[in-house]
């Protein structure tokens, strides 16, 4: 059923279960505020944007549902109901965009009827339609033309992406302003105004539900893509420093130099890999000590499961027997692999972890995280009272594009004092967003996938960042000692967690 707009100063239109920006700042993310969301601050990582692409939209200014600063356009809306997860839902949720604010130019929908006051520019169909009519996964774009002819648009050219990346009610998502050269949009460089709508639409392709439109205004342009001119972040006096990275399919094996590189720029103290499709400590010992060597060299640590790894140039032993299937017969291994590491700022219990991938909320995939994560969190639950440690991490790829419960059912109650394990508040270093995962050639977007779980009531975690080349200007990158595109040697980036002892 439609609603019939009622003029509210801050809230636009809800229609059929669907809003955009009706919002204060004091419950703007009740939506998506699950344990998930609420990070703790950190230091470190600085951006200047006023806006981080987190999911979290309370830092939005009050009145704004479209908006922009010298390098991005933002949006925000709000799906009443349950949560859902954009790329894997049943119903498509089209962003339809009006970037320079006239219908001279791009496609006039006529459904909903409001959606005659746009000319839309760039279509963004997240759970797009298929062959069948159907919803499939990722998200499709569409450029439209002065004359409203349609083309095709990678979601890297416009540099759009959204969070979160699991089920909810509340999303923000932003667009590069400094989009691909072949891209047939209006130009974004001079200060303007734009405007949009959300809508739903059913198997059919029928609006189901939509926004009213919104309007939103952007500043100039800066000239050229805003580069981080800063420094990777030395380790702090007494920490220790945990690098957790899914390496592609062994990709080191077979292009090492790159993941050299970096690790030897961020110079960790534990490194846990998912994804070294060789489960064997004396291989990937091997490779630390060839191509980052070390006075005592390093040790490795693997297990019955798969690609998973704890890596230190300290003394090394398991926190348990790293066996862990979730019943009897099955063929597969939970990806959990857990030891000991003895640093000179204390024993570290360092867990690496990788759920199972894809699916949405609802499927198979989703059940088999959540019995993943609970089997994982009871297994660390008993190795941690057997064993004392000063230090408490879980990392890895947790494939979190489904609900937030396998990273809430995971965390629960493995604290020192009984609390959860906190959550790591893992930006991209120079930047204003916090995924961890890009293909540009996916039909999915970039998202959070990775994260790090640290016991705060033992230890202080001081800085965390993501690490990402292609955000740093030459010369950061030259200083780190890093070329471009290093970190592009993964479809994963790599989280950096510095923690110390209280």
């Amino acid at each position: 059923m439609r609603m019939r707009h009622h003029p509210i100063a801050i809230a636009l239109l809800v229609a059929s279960g669907l809003a955009v920006g009706a919002c204060s700042s004091s419950n703007a993310g009740n939506g998506s505020r699950s344990a998930a969301s609420r990070p703790i601050a950190l230091t470190g990582a600085k951006h200047d944007a006023a806006i981080m692409v987190d999911g979290v939209v309370d830092d939005w200014p009050l009145e704004s549902v479209m908006t922009g600063d010298d390098e991005h356009l933002y949006l925000r809306f709000l799906l009443e109901g349950q949560p859902r997860t954009l790329q894997a839902n049943d119903e498509t949720v089209s962003i339809r965009l009006d970037l320079d604010d006239s219908t001279e130019t791009g496609r006039v929908f006529s459904d909903p009827i409001e959606s005659t006051t746009l000319g839309v520019d760039l279509e963004i169909l997240l759970s797009p339609p298929g062959d069948d009519g159907q919803p499939q996964g990722g998200a499709r774009l569409v450029a439209y033309d002065e004359d409203g002819e349609a083309s095709p648009v990678g979601h890297a050219d416009v540099g759009f992406h959204f969070a979160p990346t699991f089920a909810s009610t509340w999303f923000e998502a932003r667009l590069s302003r400094h989009m691909d050269g072949d891209v047939q949009l209006p130009d974004l460089s001079d200060e303007g105004e734009g405007a949009g709508m959300v809508v739903v639409m059913g198997p059919s392709g029928v609006a189901e539900a939509w926004s009213a439109p919104f309007r939103g205004e952007w500043p100039q342009r800066s000239r050229t893509q805003k580069l981080a001119d800063v420094s990777i972040p030395p380790k702090p006096t007494g920490a220790v420093r945990v690098v957790c990275w899914n390496v592609y399919f062994t990709q080191p094996a077979t292009n090492p130099q790159p993941f050299a590189r970096v690790l030897r720029s961020l110079d960790p103290d534990v490194v846990l890999l998912q994804e070294w499709d060789i489960d064997d400590s004396t291989h990937i010992a091997s490779w630390f000590n060839a191509l980052l060597p070390r006075q005592d060299g390093w040790q490795a640590l693997t297990g019955e499961s798969w690609g998973v790894a704890v890596v230190t140039p300290h003394t090394l032993s398991p926190l348990g027997d790293n066996v862990l299937y979730l019943s009897e017969g099955d063929e597969r291994a939970v990806n959990l692999v857990a030891a000991v590491v003895n640093t000179p700022s204390g024993r570290v219990a360092a867990s690496s972890v990788h759920l199972k991938c894809c699916g949405g909320p609802d499927g198979p995939e989703e059940a088999r995280r959540l019995a993943e994560a609970d089997a994982i969190n009871a297994t660390l639950a008993e190795q941690f009272e057997a064993t004392p440690t000063d230090m408490r991490i879980v990392a890895g790829d947790l494939n979190l594009v489904g609900a937030v419960g396998p990273l809430d059912r995971l965390r629960t109650g493995l604290d020192a004092d009984g609390s959860d394990l906190a959550v790591a508040r893992t930006s991209r270093l120079g930047d204003a967003a916090m995924y961890t995962w890009r293909d540009e050639d996916s039909a999915f977007t970039p998202g959070r996938l990775d994260y790090a779980l640290v016991g705060d009531s033992e230890a202080e975690l001081v800085q965390a960042f993501v690490l990402d080349v292609d955000q740093l200007t030459p010369n950061a990158v030259q200083a780190a000692g890093l070329r471009p595109g290093d970190t592009a040697a993964s479809d994963h980036l790599p989280l950096v967690i510095d923690i110390r002892p209280r």
